[in-house]
């Protein structure tokens, strides 16, 4: 299994003090004394190439990144950086050009057992997680395909608690600061997330088209601050890339279902790709087969010539219309969908290796 690192929000302590950097100094005070209650730096977006940023902030003693790391500086991130180490070195890269101190592993030490008799582990000092997301992909074989296993996901449970579906089609469940599941159409998010400027980019434009035909499904789990303090994972100098997999794989669904449609769904993908029909016959076929599955006698509702074209066609799948549906006798036709971890396809640029500054 191929994942990414797909969100790294990462904080650190100096004491001695560093640079204030962001995009503004915001002030509060008592609307009654004047007497000022709070002061603190609203993040500087770093804008990298192709409409791609990490926020970055300084307050004079805490410096913090966060933003999606397989991202910044490429126009996609279907496959991204594979290890946090490679997160923080791009990181450390960022937060040193900019003047600033460089983000180091620390140490940690096991806390004295509470009244539950149960151990943890305190980070002293170094790079602090409070969110880690990690994602891979499932090809489904075409764009319906991805539906219909969406559809399935959204149908099922996770942990007694339902899954839910927003407006865009994605399929989640969780809590934002302890563990979020997420399933969506990739394809669809490339088209929907794209500025003109970068969905014009002609790499983009090949991902894109590689993602709506394999029928990618991208699953992401989010790990939020709670839960990261909970399994002793918020330390750069604690977190283990495999024990991160193995969380993320308890958490997907994928691997214990079995996604399944009626082939009446398919009719006009099978016309194309098993009888050669072009995609505008094959979809009147399709149409047809719809319309007279709901009670529609066919040789009423079209002519002659159409009737026992679309007919014809039909039976190449198995499918008589000649006569009402009668759904008495209905044969069930079903197909099971398929989901696949997905390749990353020969041609495509992985995000470059930086040079791994780990500083201890």
């Amino acid at each position: 299994m191929s994942f990414s690192v797909d969100w790294l929000s990462v904080s650190q302590d100096h004491p001695a003090g560093c640079p204030v950097i962001g995009a503004d100094f915001v002030i509060h005070t008592d609307p009654d004394s004047g007497e000022v209650t709070r002061e603190h730096v609203v993040g500087h977006q770093h804008e990298g190439s192709h409409d791609s940023s990490l926020r970055i902030r300084s307050d004079g003693y805490r410096v913090e990144v966060s933003g999606n790391p397989s991202r910044f500086n490429r126009c996609d991130n279907v496959f991204g950086f594979q290890t946090v180490d490679e997160c923080m070195s791009l990181y450390n890269e960022l937060v040193v050009d900019l003047g600033l101190p460089p983000f180091t592993k620390g140490q940690g030490m096991d806390r004295t057992p509470g009244e539950s008799g149960k151990r943890s582990i305190k980070v002293v000092d170094g790079a602090r997680f409070s969110r880690v997301d990690l994602a891979w992909n499932y090809e489904s074989g075409s764009p319906a395909n991805a539906s219909q296993a969406l559809r399935g996901l959204a149908a099922s449970s996770r942990r007694g608690s339902q899954m839910l579906v927003g407006k865009d089609g994605m399929v989640y469940s969780g809590a934002k600061d302890y563990v979020r599941v997420k399933y969506y159409d990739k394809a669809k998010e490339m088209g929907s997330h794209s500025r003109k400027r970068v969905a014009k980019d002609e790499t983009r434009q090949a991902v894109q088209e590689w993602a709506s035909q394999a029928g990618l499904i991208r699953f992401e789990v989010e790990l939020g601050r709670k839960f990261l303090a909970d399994k002793c994972m918020n330390g750069w100098v604690l977190w283990n890339d495999e024990r991160a997999k193995k969380i993320a794989e308890g958490y997907d669904k994928v691997r214990e279902m079995t996604f399944a449609t009626t082939d009446y769904q398919h009719i006009a993908q099978d016309l194309e790709t098993r009888f050669e029909l072009t995609p505008t016959r094959a979809l009147k076929a399709q149409h047809a087969a719809m319309a007279w599955l709901a009670g529609e006698d066919l040789k009423q509702s079209m002519s002659k010539s159409a009737f026992y074209r679309v007919t014809a066609d039909l039976r190449l799948v198995g499918v008589d219309a000649r006569a009402p549906c009668n759904v008495a006798t209905l044969p069930v036709r079903v197909r099971v969908v398929d989901l696949s971890t997905a390749q990353v396809p020969s041609w495509y640029e992985r995000p470059a290796r930086p040079f791994l500054q780990l500083v201890a």
